[in-house]
């Protein structure tokens, strides 16, 4: 076993052994309880989960988180009970994956029953209960000798659900209050949220530095929306960096790292400002360490190497004198940035030139993999422009008529900016519009997650709020 799982376990049992593993009593329900008072808690090859729900009178129709589950990764698993339609059933989310599970009928009410989760980490596999029925579900992406936080039920107004008997093994039921040695006891507490803050700043910083992957695509082609086919003398950002040449070959290999920052500078600054850059401005970006004569002379070196790759993949123009760098793509390249750019900055953007756009623009974020200082202020203006230009098209659509339309350019706006809630209004309304309930109320769930977990809080509007009509 690892060292610092060694350490962790350690701490964990020495706690376990000191603190009051205590239940919440069964006169005391609650509507919502973060175990192991909200930290993570190392878990071998299962989780047992169990508790009596009530639900209060007047609410017979409902949307609540049952059960919470995410790791260190962020892979999350949700639980919800939906009793809003006459389908009752348990949607479990699993990071993109969605399915609903259907009960036979309404088996809630003001009387508690009884329900118990059965996490087989091993097997990646659900098994829980609710009165006498008995549910399953496979491939969740539970993994066995994982940190897991879980969370029962919800605090977030409204909250008709009452927990109470909450049961949990290994046992991380934690009552506020701790007894025997008390001094003692929170120490061991104060180590474990050590050890979690320490895991997740180095898992946080070795995320930020590994290259992401490209995005697939969102949704399969619209019935007339433009294919993405592969096409000679190509330039993509989108997604991940990528430059096809004349005969259709992948010329991305041939371009260094510093010759691939060196096009990128020119490509992009040279369409913010027709003059370009200028050559002070690039040596210091890319040979800051460098005198000026050295640094002219890795310029003029790097510039030649890089007309020899550009040569093979169709026809541009490079400017390079004492008081500019600029360069300009000629007509037979097409380079899905600039035509984004183009598409974004239309007065107006109707139907088939906004999936134009969400085809261009949702293979992924701009240049993901790409980590440099200068790129920043270039994807904030990207993103303010795209987003709004997606965002206006969709809301001058019919949601009942064009909702798969309105759906496919939501998503793409959730790709530059995941915390919109314009298109989360627009996205959830056009699904419900057209019956896919469940398919909304997934959608507000992931929303409304993310947004937790970025702001600390809860989302201040629920869901019928965000999907109501009009």
């Amino acid at each position: 076993m690892h060292p610092r799982k060694i350490i962790r376990e350690t701490i964990l049992l020495a706690c376990l052994s000191r603190a009051v593993a205590a239940a919440v009593p069964g006169d005391a329900p609650v509507a919502g309880l973060s175990l192991n008072n909200g930290h993570f808690f190392h878990f071998n090859d299962e989780i047992r989960l169990s508790f009596d729900l009530a639900l209060e009178r007047g609410h017979a129709r409902y949307l609540a988180y049952l059960v919470r589950l995410n790791d260190l990764n962020k892979h999350a698993v949700d639980l919800i009970l939906d009793l809003q339609d006459d389908l009752p059933g348990i949607l479990v989310i699993s990071g993109e994956r969605l399915s609903k599970i259907p009960l036979p009928a309404n088996p809630f009410g003001p009387a508690p029953l009884p329900l118990s989760f059965y996490f087989d980490l091993a097997r990646d596999r659900l098994s829980f209960t609710i009165g006498d029925t008995v549910l399953e579900v496979n491939r969740l992406g539970l993994h066995p000798g994982a940190d897991y936080r879980i969370s029962i039920g919800s605090t977030r107004p409204p909250a008709p659900l009452l927990l109470s008997n909450v049961r949990a093994e290994p046992d991380i039921v934690f009552s506020r209050k701790l007894s025997g040695g008390e001094g003692g006891t929170l120490y061991w507490v104060a180590a474990i949220v050590l050890v979690d803050m320490l895991v997740f700043l180095v898992y946080a910083r070795g995320k930020r530095r590994r290259r992401r992957a490209p995005a697939a695509p969102l949704y399969a082609p619209l019935r007339d929306e433009p294919r993405e086919e592969a096409r000679p003398g190509a330039v993509y950002l989108f997604g991940d960096f990528r430059v096809i040449d004349r005969a259709g070959d992948d010329a991305s290999r041939r371009f260094t790292p510093l010759l691939k920052e060196l096009f990128l500078i020119l490509l992009l600054y040279s369409r913010r400002d027709p003059g370009g850059i200028s050559p002070a401005a690039l040596k210091e970006m890319l040979w800051l360490d460098k005198g000026l004569q050295s640094a002219a002379n890795n310029r003029a070196v790097n510039v030649g190497k890089l007309k020899a790759v550009l040569d093979a993949v169709g026809g541009y123009e490079i400017v390079s004198n004492a008081s500019t760098q600029r360069l300009e793509l000629g007509g037979d390249v097409f380079c899905d940035y600039l035509a984004v750019l183009d598409l974004s900055r239309e007065k107006s953007l109707d139907r088939q030139r906004a999936l134009e756009l969400a085809r261009l623009a949702g293979r992924g974020p701009l240049l993901p993999g790409c980590d440099y200082e200068w790129l920043d202020a270039f994807k904030a203006d990207l993103s303010g422009t795209l987003v709004d230009a997606l965002v206006g098209c969709a809301g001058a659509l019919d949601p009942r008529e064009e909702a798969r339309v309105i759906t496919r350019l939501a998503d793409t706006v959730f790709l530059f900016d995941p915390l919109n809630e314009e298109a989360l209004r627009l996205k959830c309304k056009a699904l419900v519009a057209t019956g896919k309930h469940s398919l909304a109320a997934a959608a507000y769930a992931r929303f409304a997650r993310e947004y937790e977990s970025l702001y600390g809080v809860a989302y201040a509007k629920n869901f019928p709020e965000v999907s109501r009509p009009g």
